[in-house]
């Protein structure tokens, strides 16, 4: 999922076109797809990861790595209400990005304390690396938990790492 279709391609900026498959429960014949819908990458950045919070809202994992710069790990806050369907639409070529769905930054990973965490490559912030999975935890009164996982790839200079952390209500 991390990049767009060849068919949809990149805005002139880096930003990858990617669509989102919407589907719905019909018994007795089991899922269906609903809708597609057009999201819009920050330029350079990749979808790792989505999490369905409620049926109108996701959470999007994007990431990137530059070679002697290293990771950027965002996370999105995404709204499905009244999203476009892009289904019968070829390419998104010539899609706009007040076509894509609606968004909004919750975390730049860069900027969380690194509360002592240790990394093996040249980073912003030691937490950063090869993040990849997204999970919803518990809800509790003071908000919802999230956990990001990363990957170390088997690479010497990567760490996998659990990162707990608590969404606002």
């Amino acid at each position: 999922m991390e990049g767009p279709l060849k068919t949809d391609g990149q805005t002139p900026d880096g930003r990858f076109r990617i669509r989102f498959l919407r589907y719905e429960s019909h018994e007795p014949d089991g899922l269906q797809l609903a809708a597609q819908h057009f999201y819009l990458s920050e330029p350079g950045q990749g979808v790792a990861e989505l999490a369905a919070v409620s049926d109108d809202e996701l959470l999007v994992l994007e990431r990137s790595f530059a070679a002697g710069l290293g990771n950027t790990v965002r996370l999105f806050s995404v709204s499905l209400s009244g999203a476009a369907d892009v289904s019968s639409q070829e390419s998104l070529q010539s899609a706009t990005s007040d076509q894509a769905l609606a968004k909004r930054l919750l975390l730049d990973l860069s900027d969380c304390p690194s509360s002592g965490a240790q990394n093996r490559a040249p980073q912003k912030n030691p937490l950063l690396d090869n993040f990849e999975g997204v999970a919803l935890g518990p809800a509790s009164p003071a908000g919802q938990a999230l956990l990001l996982v990363s990957d170390d790839n088997f690479n010497p200079t990567q760490i996998t790492r659990v990162v707990a952390l608590q969404l606002g209500r």
